[in-house]
């Protein structure tokens, strides 16, 4: 880039980078391009499009996306910024869900150019399954408000509850308080980030102790001994 130094403060502002290290990387001749940030916004984008910035060029990325913010946030769990789940179901059945990137085969010449009168060749990305969880939507909702609550009202430090259908086995909610909005995890933080990404409800060890006497009482009346 002839005009490392505007580049460098112009994008630094957008991109809310250090401005030195935008510099050395536009000034780095030992590599035909370089990454200067990772999915950064629509706004940003088109603020950085309208300067026409010379050597400056985008290319498209993909990320997920949770409508539903911190809905079910330790079951789910997250993904890398390369969508490589790290977390919960995420992880689990990645390899079900991330589908086949697709990929360009072109010829270039040693610095990355695409020659002139070569046959390039394009591979469509194939997209992954779904996954369909036994948890009910509506009990969900209900739940997240209750420990919502119940955070605010008792001061705790920690809340959880779980939902099943004493019939089958099958999780109809499953909350843990504190969370996370899925869309922004605490990347910056590993210690949090494990703290609140943990299932503690499946993960942690509990003593039943008096509460399990609810399993002797429920079993009496079940076979109407009591």
């Amino acid at each position: 880039i002839e005009d490392a130094g505007k580049v460098a403060d112009e994008l630094s502002q957008i991109l809310e980078m250090d401005r030195q290290t935008i510099y050395e990387k536009a000034t780095d001749k030992t590599k035909s391009e370089i990454w200067l940030k990772r999915q950064v916004t629509k706004e940003q984008a088109n603020a950085i499009r309208k300067l026409n910035l010379d050597g400056v060029h985008f290319t498209e990325d993909s990320k997920r996306y949770y409508p539903m913010k911190n809905f079910l946030t330790q079951v789910i769990g997250f993904t890398s910024v390369d969508g490589a789940g790290l977390e919960g179901i995420e992880k689990r059945y990645d390899k079900y869900l991330k589908g086949i990137p697709g990929k360009i085969v072109a010829e270039t010449d040693s610095v990355g150019r695409e020659l002139p009168y070569s046959v390039s060749r394009y591979i469509a990305p194939q997209n992954g399954h779904n996954v369909v969880l036994t948890i009910d939507y509506v009990i969900q909702s209900f739940v997240e408000k209750a420990m919502d609550d119940a955070m605010v009202k008792t001061k705790a430090k920690k809340v959880e509850a779980v939902v099943m259908d004493p019939n089958t086995g099958e999780v109809l909610a499953i909350v843990n308080k504190p969370d996370y909005d899925l869309n922004n995890p605490p990347r910056n933080d590993a210690e949090l980030l494990q703290e609140l990404s943990r299932n503690s409800v499946v993960s942690d060890v509990y003593e039943p102790g008096s509460t399990f006497k609810i399993i002797t009482a429920a079993t009496g009346l079940e076979e109407k001994v009591v």
